[in-house]
This record gives C-alpha cells, structure tokens and sequence, in this order.
C-alpha cells in the first residue's frame, strides 16, 4: 500500500509539473502570436487611414482595433454558455479592460516620466482634466 501511495503522488506530480509546462508554452507563444499580429495590424491600421491625420486615425482605428480582443471575448462567452453566464462574463471583461485603461495604462505613463526625467514639471490643463473627467464619467 505504502508503494502504491508513493506511486500516486509522483504520478500526480509529474501531471502537475507537465500543466506548469503546458500553461508557461501556452503563455510564450501567445505573447509571440500578439507580437507578430501587431505588426499586421499597425501596416493595415497605416494603410486604412493613410489619408488621416494621426490623431484622427488613432481615435478611430486603432481604437476599433484594440478594442476586438473585448469584442471577441465576449461573443465567444455569449455563444459558448448560452445564458446570463455568458453574458455577464463579456461584461466583466469589457468593464475590467474599461477599468485598466483609464487607471493602470496613465498611472504607469506618469510613473515612466517622473522615473526618466524627475525635475521636469509636467503643466496639465484644468481643461483637458475636466473634458476626460466628464466624458469617462
């Protein structure tokens, strides 16, 4: 008996081991696959709005482009569970992408600018804070 447990427990371990592995191989080619659609997507995102001007064609293409991923996310949650699961899913993706764009991507900017040149003073406009305000509320 005492042989059969240990045989257990190194069986169970090496399945443990093998989704360590599998999940860290899953994660790598992701991040390579994410890696190489970008540079797709920035020669169609410069193709499509080769007219624009870069402001205009940030707002509106990039910006439709790098919301798909909540797109596809929550269609895929839709039709996969069929049910308010599904649909409350989508919506906690959407909600939590909504959340680290407005707190973590300018936090992280700010952080990146006081880091690399602390004595330089940042001027922001009551106006521009009050426009993002308004309109994120």
């Amino acid at each position: 008996k005492q042989w059969y447990q240990r045989r257990v427990a190194i069986t169970a371990g090496i399945k443990n081991e093998s989704m360590w592995f599998v999940s860290l191989l899953a994660m790598a080619l992701s991040s390579w696959f994410i890696w190489k659609i970008s540079d797709v997507f920035e020669l169609a995102a410069n193709y499509l709005g080769r007219n624009l001007s870069n402001g205009v064609k940030g707002a509106t293409i990039n910006a439709i482009g790098s919301s798909m991923p909540e797109l596809f996310t929550t269609l895929i949650f839709l039709f996969v569970f069929q049910n308010e699961e599904g649909f409350a899913s989508g919506l906690a993706t959407t909600v939590g992408s909504a959340v680290f764009n407005i707190l973590v991507i300018p936090a992280l900017v700010i952080l990146v600018v006081l880091v690399k040149s602390p004595t330089q003073i940042i001027q922001i406009k009551k106006k521009i804070i009050g426009r993002d305000v308004c309109f994120l509320l």
